[in-house]
């Protein structure tokens, strides 16, 4: 690893969740061990809910002025064609707000909008007139009685197009609106601890520099305050589970909790709801294509794919024409087997996923990939591979955290972090409650023991008691 360009971030979290204290270093492998329930799986979210919101608000958290506004023309448009099914007239009137006409007609004033960082002059008198136009066309209808939108209402989301338009983009406001959305997807947006009026607060640090800040309290977020605008990483992936592989169509058409509270608002019908983490997973690896060649990877990506290979026997591609993952592996003759993801081994998917993430190339040294307990659906001697998959990605600089139970996969990457030369850059911390029943998490580099300790009592009291 070149450490010159390894990732370095300190996250210091004060009252989250179940979470008391702790403070966790990312520099490459980071793994927090412990029992079932110590807010393992917390730090995670957290860390993939507040990544997303400073580097992703506008591409997955819907957030932003032109989300927004492409989502209120839409919401003019629907209500507009429910209102004028019948009507002969309506083709002529939908062209002046259909949403890629109406925003064609917006573009100059959204494109010349400021970014978060930037002062802009806006040409009123430009803006007005389009819209003096668009409210003469709605004004000029003519509404029935049985009519499902009244002109009023029409106006009403035209009004709030041209406000949402001219609206000054605050920085903070709109990362907070982010954040606060990530939190609701992830946590339901409860996340102040329970039967406590403590305030939360969170810090992220490259050494002595501060990057944000969040304070809350009562699940509420009060100031999300950014001392550098330059993100530590462009994006965060979270793997929770392999079954979402089998369950991939399902969770595509489903929405999450912050889209589905839009939705129900306007009138839309209801969906099953997902979390960020799951769609955006699904949405990466479904963007991956078969490895054609050799040559399209290079070498880093090469020596990986190869030992998933090995371990597995064979590769996972997205068939388009099927809808599903198919796994491929060599049979007798050189044949090829083609194995749906339903009947596909829930361990091979563990791998398999790491597979089609580098396969899409959505992982790298800019990016933080979450593993949340890995070796529930491995047999102990697949956790060990696992466990040398993933020092093996830390060692070509991909920057992984791990939470996990299993000693057996914790002394894989004890071992395998040794072997390949990471050691320097691996962290071990341990999560347990305290006598008021909070969660603590400690550094325990110098005292691993500790870990394998606490992982291993209940089968030493079952054996030797």
């Amino acid at each position: 690893m070149n450490k010159q360009i390894t990732i370095f971030m300190d996250l210091h979290i004060r009252n989250f969740g179940a979470i008391e204290n702790a403070d966790v270093k990312f520099d490459g492998l980071t793994v927090i061990a412990g029992e079932n329930d110590t807010g393992k799986s917390t730090v995670g979210k957290l860390v993939f809910a507040v990544i997303k919101a400073i580097s992703r608000y506008e591409e997955d958290l819907d957030t932003g002025k032109e989300k927004s506004i492409t989502k209120l023309i839409e919401e003019l448009y629907l209500k507009l064609r429910r209102n004028s099914m019948h009507d002969r007239n309506f083709r002529e009137i939908s062209a002046e707000f259909y949403t890629k006409n109406f925003l064609k007609e917006l573009s100059p004033f959204i494109t010349n909008q400021p970014s978060l960082f930037q002062e802009f002059s806006f040409d009123n008198d430009g803006l007005n007139s389009l819209f003096k136009k668009k409210r003469n066309i709605l004004e000029g209808i003519n509404f029935s009685e049985e009519e499902r939108y009244s002109e009023e209402e029409l106006i009403a989301t035209l009004d709030e197009i041209q406000s949402e338009l001219k609206k000054d983009e605050d920085k903070s406001e709109v990362l907070k609106k982010a954040l606060k959305k990530a939190l609701v997807s992830e946590f339901h947006g409860e996340f102040s601890p329970k039967g406590t009026q403590q305030e939360t607060k969170i810090n992220f640090k490259e050494g002595v520099n501060k990057l944000f800040e969040i304070q809350g309290k009562k699940n509420t977020i009060h100031d999300f305050i950014i001392h550098d605008e330059v993100p530590p990483f462009e994006d965060v992936t979270f793997i929770e589970s392999p079954l979402v592989i089998q369950l991939h169509d399902a969770i595509t058409q489903a929405r999450t909790i912050f889209e589905i509270n839009v939705e129900q608002r306007r009138g839309f019908p209801y969906r099953p709801t997902v979390s960020l983490h799951i769609k955006d997973l699904i949405a990466k690896i479904r963007s991956s294509e078969i490895l054609v060649s050799d040559d399209l990877y290079d070498e880093k990506q090469k020596e990986i794919l190869k030992e998933i290979q090995e371990v597995i026997r064979g590769n996972w591609a997205f068939d388009k024409t099927k809808r599903d993952f198919i796994f491929s592996r060599k049979g007798n003759k050189n044949s090829d087997q083609k194995i749906r993801s339903i009947n596909t081994a829930s361990g091979i998917k563990s791998f398999g996923i790491i597979q089609l993430l580098l396969l899409a190339e959505v992982i790298n040294d800019r990016t933080l990939l979450i593993i949340d307990e890995p070796e529930t659906h491995l047999h102990p001697k697949w956790q060990v591979e696992y466990a040398k998959i993933i020092c093996l990605l830390v060692k070509h600089e991909i920057p992984v955290l791990v939470t996990s139970h299993s000693p057996y996969l914790i002394q894989g990457l004890r071992h395998y972090s040794k072997e390949y030369g990471i050691e320097k850059f691996t962290n071990y911390y341990l999560a347990e409650r305290n006598d008021n029943g909070l969660v603590e998490i400690e550094h325990v580099n110098d005292d691993l023991n500790r870990v394998f300790l606490k992982l291993s009592q209940p089968l030493h009291d079952l054996v030797w008691k």
